[in-house]
């Protein structure tokens, strides 16, 4: 079997194709590097303390993502990045634009490594054609402005790689050495740790090196697959295993049971597949061409969307059609279609809520791998019409090709213009907030965090004002709660903070929480006295499930 590699003639040609794809992928995203420390990067980066000094590579080790202070709720384990953003912060003056720079050169080359990986089962120019897309896709947007969501892209560098490593060991006719398992083994590791989303980089490198291949090759049986890649599987086990163990030690747990985004932690599994199915065209959409982006996907994407909907059936039906005639294309020889389409589906299965609730409901940084896979697709488009144009006469193949050469630059150009103009929120909080309140009217994230923005200035009157309307949008999220009630407190208005704070004591985990329940009790006793605070309490103790309602028998204070 021979491996698809470019031929020494077509080198050259490769190396420029790589060269105007990193011009491409910075292009878009160049007004980046003059952003500041925005939104998530304030606290992974900025005023994070777990990053200071060169210790912090040795202890970062045991530390879960978002450090000692509620860490292991958000079951977030990436040492393996915190370890590169922290090498960055101790070898530079701290400034956002080194970090952001850093962020840009990872997207470069994950461009320039997409277009290696569908050079290997499609033309150069219809691989060029899809890798292009890929650097200049405005879904990205979210996982280059922003520093901490930098992992997306270290991983599907990491899962590239991997896939890389398998192709070559599929294209042999021996089986893979002890030497090239470990190294499987080790990017492995690294991708666990990088980001959640690593766990599942073996399973879509096996589908990338199984099938992505011209259609026309020898292909690799799935039983002679798995003979080769036998000590690659053992390697990855170990991994696997190892991750596991370090995952239970730091965070107390594989998973942790709070991790689930407000929204979904009220759903039963069967409520929540049906949600994630209704997101499907929204999703789709996102990664072909969004027109819209969105800081935040909060609760209003799925409210009234926890049964059957026409949406849901309608993403099923795609699904299961779509791997139906991947599978049947697959037997007649091409495997390229299933290979795409499986890289896209399972890089996008941890953060799809379908097997178990995450952090969020939706985000386009999580889509960053999953794209992936539809540039697989687009270059299989692309290669298809090259490929046709190219059986006509000389002339009119000239013609042709250059009128799809054209079309493709079109799209792409619009693509870069709709990412470049996309960037923009991303360079203040403020902006970024405001994006989050235009795109979705029904978004209580945004009013939340302009208040909180507002607090921290001292401005509690523009701060109420914001955690009032995000209350108003959505008072089921546990931490707007804290911070509504502790800003009605110090705005002394105990009476209001107590009937907001009465909304914790619904959740079970949060009455045998002392932090939850003394800003409860502490606005009851200043709010209507030490009684009514004591009886507070003593049904909070007896488990009652409403909390401690504040009755109209209760003595106020005066």
């Amino acid at each position: 079997m021979t491996d698809p590699q470019p031929t020494t003639r077509q080198l050259p040609r490769t190396r420029w194709i790589s060269a105007v794809l990193v011009v491409l992928a910075v292009a878009p995203f160049i007004a980046t590097l003059a952003f500041g420390f925005v939104y998530d990067d304030t606290t992974i980066v900025r005023g994070n303390p777990q990053i200071r000094g060169w210790s912090s590579l040795r202890t970062l080790w045991t530390q879960p993502y978002w450090g000692p202070d509620g860490g292991n709720l958000s079951g977030l384990y990436r040492p393996v990045y915190t370890v590169l953003i922290s090498t960055l912060w101790n070898s530079t003056n701290h400034m956002p634009i080194w970090f952001h720079l850093f962020i840009v050169a990872l997207h470069a080359a994950a461009a320039v490594l997409v277009f290696r990986l569908l050079i290997r089962g499609v033309s150069a120019g219809a691989a060029a054609v899809a890798a292009a897309w890929f650097a200049v896709h405005p879904i990205h947007v979210e996982a280059i402005a922003s520093i901490a969501n930098g992992s997306e892209i270290v991983v599907t560098l990491l899962t590239g790689l991997l896939a890389l490593l398998l192709a070559r060991t599929a294209a042999d006719d021996r089986e893979s050495t002890w030497g090239s398992a470990a190294l499987a083994g080790i990017v492995y590791l690294a991708a666990c740790m990088t980001k959640e989303s690593g766990l599942v980089a073996p399973a879509v490198a096996a589908c990338f090196a199984w099938g992505w291949r011209p259609a026309a090759s020898t292909s690799l049986g799935i039983a002679d697959a798995l003979r080769r890649w036998r000590r690659v599987i053992i390697a990855c086990g170990i991994s696997l295993a190892a991750v596991i163990v370090v995952r239970i030690a730091v965070l107390g747990a594989f998973v942790p049971a709070t991790i689930a985004a407000p929204g979904l932690d009220e759903l039963t599994f069967t409520q929540r597949v049906w949600a994630m199915l209704s997101l499907g065209p929204l999703i789709g959409r996102l990664l072909l061409w969004p027109t819209e982006l969105n800081p935040h996907y909060g609760p209003s994407y799925i409210a009234g969307r926890s049964g059957p909907t026409l949406a849901a059936a309608l993403t099923g039906t795609i699904i299961i059609v779509a791997i139906v005639l991947a599978i049947r294309r697959a037997r007649h020889g091409d495997r390229r279609p299933f290979a795409a389409l499986a890289w896209m589906l399972i890089a996008f299965l941890p953060a799809s809520n379908l097997l178990s609730a995450t952090g969020q409901i939706l985000a386009e940084r999580t889509l960053y791998g999953a794209s992936v896979g539809a540039a697989m697709l687009i270059a299989l488009l692309a290669d298809a019409a090259i490929s046709r144009e190219s059986a006509r006469t000389a002339r009119a193949s000239f013609r042709n090709r250059a009128l799809v050469g054209v079309a493709a630059s079109l799209v792409i150009g619009m693509l870069a213009l709709q990412t470049w103009r996309n960037v923009r929120p991303w360079r203040t909080h403020t902006a970024l907030f405001h994006q989050m309140i235009v795109v979705d009217s029904a978004s209580y994230r945004g009013h939340w965090l302009l208040g909180l923005d507002a607090r921290s200035r001292g401005d509690t009157v523009a701060a109420l004002e914001r955690l009032g309307k995000a209350y108003a949008l959505y008072p089921r999220d546990r931490q707007l709660l804290i911070d509504y009630s502790e800003t009605l407190m110090q705005h002394g208005l105990p009476r209001d903070a107590a009937t907001v704070a009465r909304g914790l004591m619904d959740w079970p985990q949060l009455r045998s929480r002392p932090e939850a329940v003394a800003l409860y009790l502490n606005a009851v006793e200043r709010g209507y006295g030490r009684d009514s605070a004591l009886a507070a309490g003593q049904r909070i103790r007896a488990g009652l499930p409403d909390g401690a309602p504040i009755r109209r028998t209760e003595t106020p204070q005066p």
